[in-house]
């Protein structure tokens, strides 16, 4: 079998999701005036994909924990694949959103599988490695999008994007095939929590409808809430949880969940630097698509380093560095949004990519030391739904900011990015206080 085909199967859950995110931003603009939607619909067309996402991707993890990785990864790219091309195709958007929603569920399904097959097919001695490989695929494709992207767009159709990624949904399809083998990670007696899936839906579903409806009902609050107490309640008691909540009993683990939230909301604010750029400071698609290249281009060359030097400086200091420079990157874009020009902006962008990649590797290799082998699965799980929980909340959030105060485009985008950097602020203490190094040493057991 063939070690670097191998690997690229694996990688495609992460290749398709960031690729789609990508290039989807740069577009939106020409998909809001392509279907006359308005900016609620529009926000919509975002959100719908990322809460599906946040809400099954720990069931994702779990399925493939119990049915196997190969397997349900398959079904993941099948449904993925499906929605994208259903998406070339759609006459309005509400057929759009719909598509976006199946999207976002064959995502759930993908990515904390393929991230559990790195810590299943490869040694120990390997994962930092191979972890920052992962990252750089992700973060290749994610640069690439929005050049790709804008050129499609501006040039051709923005239905074109998801003819894209629906021809590479194939692609990887036929790899995971021919070249990953099936894992099963528990084969006697598991079963499925189907009333902690509903509870934690019933968490997240109102919370995101709350802020994207305006704040207007707090009714959703309350379902919220008595969602939350029911899913505590029966997850302490069933002794095959959806998530076990004793892994939170680990510092570490509860550290780099709320890390993830964090870091995936400052990435929500690459949709709006392509908003910005193009309904503020007026560049075309194509323009705008090469404008947001600096924000990852520098991940490309230092996710794999950053995985070579969690594992010779550890992964606790890269962590903080991480959060570090994405706190000064927000607070500068925050800051000189106020001038109006591109130019005050790029060096905040190249310190945010360089940030971003200093942070993932290391602290993906802390959430998944600080469980045991059998919880591999799940833990990736909720790593995976901290992000895009983090994601679906920051974008129902912001995009109320960013909104709220249009048609000072330039006031709402340094107010977004101002919030944004709170956030970054409170993880850099979560980091330096929460993560314990040493949990990296210790080789997980079953």
């Amino acid at each position: 079998m063939s070690l670097s085909k191998k690997f690229v199967g694996i990688c495609g859950a992460y290749v398709l999701v960031y690729f789609d995110a990508s290039l989807v931003s740069v577009a939106l603009p020409s998909i809001q005036r392509g279907l006359e939607t308005s900016h609620t619909t529009l926000s919509w067309i975002v959100n719908s994909y990322l809460l599906m996402l946040s809400v099954f991707v720990i069931f994702g993890g779990r399925l493939g924990d119990i049915l196997g990785l190969k397997k349900i990864y398959l079904i993941g790219v099948s449904i993925f694949g499906l929605s994208v091309f259903g998406a070339t195709l759609a006459p309005n958007a509400s057929f759009l959103i719909t598509c976006r929603v199946f999207e976002g569920i064959g995502a759930a399904l993908m990515m904390p599988v393929s991230q559990a097959l790195i810590y299943h097919l490869y040694p120990h001695e390997k994962r930092g490695i191979m972890l920052g490989l992962y990252g750089g695929a992700g973060v290749l494709f994610l640069t690439l999008g929005p050049f790709l992207g804008g050129l499609l767009t501006e040039f051709v159709s923005w239905r074109m994007i998801f003819l894209l990624n629906g021809l590479c949904s194939l692609f990887f399809f036929w790899m995971i095939i021919k070249n990953i083998p099936e894992v099963i990670v528990q084969k006697h007696r598991a079963r499925i929590d189907i009333f902690g899936q509903i509870t934690l839906m019933g968490m997240i579903v109102p919370l995101v409808f709350y802020f994207m409806t305006g704040i207007e009902y707090p009714s959703l609050l309350l379902i919220t809430l008595i969602s939350l107490f029911f899913f505590l309640r029966r997850e302490k008691k069933n002794k095959q949880p959806l998530i076990n909540l004793k892994m939170f009993k680990s510092l570490t683990f509860s550290g780099t969940s709320i890390l993830f939230f964090i870091i995936q909301l400052t990435w929500i604010a690459t949709i709006f630097f392509s908003l910005f750029f193009q309904n503020a400071l007026h560049f075309s698609p194509f323009i705008a698509g090469i404008l947001l290249l600096p924000s990852s281009i520098a991940s490309i060359f230092l996710n794999p380093i950053a995985g070579k030097l969690s594992q010779k400086w550890g992964c606790k200091p890269l962590v903080v560095l991480g959060m570090f420079l994405l706190f000064l990157a927000m607070g500068f874009l925050s800051l000189f949004a106020f001038k109006e020009n591109y130019f005050y902006l790029l060096p905040s962008l190249l310190v945010y990519s360089v940030a971003c990649s200093f942070f993932f590797p290391p602290n993906m290799r802390l959430a998944m030391h600080s469980v045991t082998q059998r919880q591999q699965g799940v833990a990736a799980g909720v790593g995976l739904a901290a992000r895009q929980i983090g994601g679906s909340l920051g974008y129902a959030v912001i995009s109320l900011v960013y909104f709220y105060f249009i048609p000072n485009l330039v006031m709402s985008f340094s107010m977004a990015m101002l919030i944004i950097c709170i956030f970054t602020f409170i993880g850099l203490i979560i980091a330096l206080t929460m993560l314990d190094e040493k949990v990296v040493s210790k080789t997980p057991q079953d």
